[in-house]
């Protein structure tokens, strides 16, 4: 199954029709009460793409400020 509706999948995977990978606090209740499992031990790493297309001005310098955050607070959280 296919879907951006990421309540529709957890419902799904908890019902037993299928499997999904979530973020832990997605998930945290259904893990905890046993209508989910985890099927890895460790986080499976995702690789992550961030593109952002701007228009020459002021917001390309607004959006500069951002990525340049970003990347020095995100980047090393995702071991690059």
């Amino acid at each position: 199954m296919i879907s951006n509706d990421l309540d529709a999948l957890i419902h799904f995977a908890a019902a037993g029709l299928g499997i999904t990978m979530m973020p832990d606090f997605m998930v945290e209740e259904e893990v905890a009460d046993g209508r989910l499992v985890r099927l890895t031990k460790e986080r499976a790493a995702v690789v992550t793409e961030v593109f952002a297309v701007t228009s020459e001005g002021r917001a390309e310098s607004q959006l500069r400020v951002l990525s340049d955050f970003l990347i020095e607070r995100v980047r090393p959280t995702l071991g690059r």
